[in-house]
């Protein structure tokens, strides 16, 4: 993925990906830099991360695509309540490691146990993995 100027003061992204190319021009190298991101999260199959998505816009857009036909759906959805009571007006790249192990503590302090715990963390980092640019 190359993101370079042109000649005429104009920025460039141009990147391949499964033998197709991608390629576009803008007036500044931010706006280069967040097509290209969003253009490459798009190909891939993932969401595009702006500065706003919320933890709780997160799941619910991936809920939407992926958790209409899940076995597990109900458990989904009972954890998500959970999870957005945690982190739900928290954006994306805002939640931290800390926030990850304060989860943890506070799910443990609830009764729950280890297993169960890990399938909060689990649901957590599926929201973070999709949504990466």
């Amino acid at each position: 993925m190359i993101i370079r100027p042109t000649p005429n003061g104009t920025w460039t992204y141009d990147f391949q990906y499964r033998n197709q190319r991608y390629r576009g021009v803008f007036k500044t190298k931010r706006l280069a830099f967040r097509a290209m991101s969003q253009k490459r999260a798009e190909v891939d199959g993932r969401y595009y991360i702006n500065e706003r998505l919320t933890f709780r816009k997160a799941a619910q857009l991936f809920f939407e695509k992926h958790g209409v036909n899940k076995a597990s759906r109900r458990t989904d959805e009972g954890q998500i309540k959970v999870l957005n009571e945690l982190f739900g007006q928290k954006r994306l790249e805002d939640i931290t490691p800390i926030d990850i192990e304060n989860m943890r503590v506070f799910l443990y302090k609830k009764g729950l146990k280890s297993g169960t715990v890990d399938h909060y963390h689990a649901l957590v980092k599926v929201y973070d993995n999709m949504a990466e640019a």
